[in-house]
């Protein structure tokens, strides 16, 4: 199984830089939107309460955790739209292996490749803005974990988009809505008192800790409960979301 992960990984990796433009154009389109933000000063009320004076860091930090949590949810649905198109999903879902697998892998793909835009957004920041860059075994972890509790997001938003068709519009609107309330960019307190249960936001606020030296154990702790929670609430949903649109054929009407 693992094998049959690693070549799916490697198969939609060699497959999404056939698509240059694409690329390219998520390159331009992220570096402009940080750029916006960091030109208008975006996220100084993130230093006051870090208690760190290079807040464009801090705000970075979001940024770019952000940008793992919206290929979690984009990613998925639009392979399933397209599989569902050229007419491969039955055979994907008769196959030998979970569904929930080969999605897996092709996430994982998807966030190789913009782990590429990351690092390249994140040595113009340093370049332009001399932005301290922070990477340790701890950050690693703490992007894992919120790219597992944002996976099971995804799957909730996979399995809607097998049920109900067209999610285009909802994913958009969900990766705008993500990056203004979960502290990406600064959000007022009473909107982080529901979006705190978002594994985003949570991450956001660990990692943020952690680069400025304040206590973050028992907010990592949490942060692990709840991207487990979210993967299997996600792993449900979609299980049942392919069950009913199996039952119904809604399947075949593409």
């Amino acid at each position: 199984m693992l094998k049959t992960l690693f070549w799916k990984i490697k198969l939609d990796f060699k497959a999404n830089f056939r698509y240059k433009f694409a690329f390219v154009s998520d390159l331009v389109v992220m570096t402009v939107l940080l750029l916006i933000f960091l030109f208008s000063n975006t996220g100084k009320s993130l230093g006051d309460k870090y208690g760190m004076e290079s807040y464009k860091s801090l705000l970075l930090i979001g940024y770019f955790l952000w940008m793992v949590s919206i290929t979690a949810i984009s990613s998925l649905a639009a392979f399933l739209n397209n599989q569902a198109k050229i007419g491969t999903l039955p055979y994907l879902i008769h196959s030998a292996y979970p569904l929930e697998l080969i999605v897996l892998g092709e996430f994982i793909s998807s966030l190789l490749v913009q782990s590429i835009v990351i690092v390249v957004i994140s040595l113009l920041a340093k370049l332009i803005f001399t932005i301290d860059l922070y990477f340790s075994l701890v950050f690693l972890l703490i992007i894992v974990l919120c790219a597992i509790g944002m996976f099971g997001l995804g799957l909730i938003i996979s399995g809607l988009s097998l049920y109900f068709k067209r999610v285009g519009a909802l994913v958009l609107v969900l990766q705008m809505l993500l990056l203004f309330i979960t502290d990406t960019i600064p959000t007022s307190t009473t909107i982080l008192r529901v979006s705190r249960f978002i594994p985003l936001t949570m991450a956001n606020d660990v990692a943020r800790l952690y680069v400025s030296q304040m206590a973050y154990t028992s907010q990592l702790l949490e942060l692990f409960v709840f991207a487990l929670v979210w993967l299997a609430l996600g792993v449900f949903v979609f299980r049942h979301s392919l069950k009913e649109a199996k039952k119904s054929g809604i399947l075949l009407l593409y």
